[in-house]
């Protein structure tokens, strides 16, 4: 089973790790859209 909530927040930690603003318009979906891709 994949958590999706764990990806999302996985992925939002790495946004703002490599110093991007996980906010701004172009990557405020990116973490729903990862974990998606992940649960197909």
């Amino acid at each position: 089973m994949i958590d999706q909530e764990k990806i999302k927040r996985a992925v939002a930690l790495i946004i703002e790790a490599i110093g991007e603003d996980a906010t701004r318009e172009g990557l405020v979906e990116t973490p729903r859209r990862i974990a998606e891709m992940y649960a197909e």
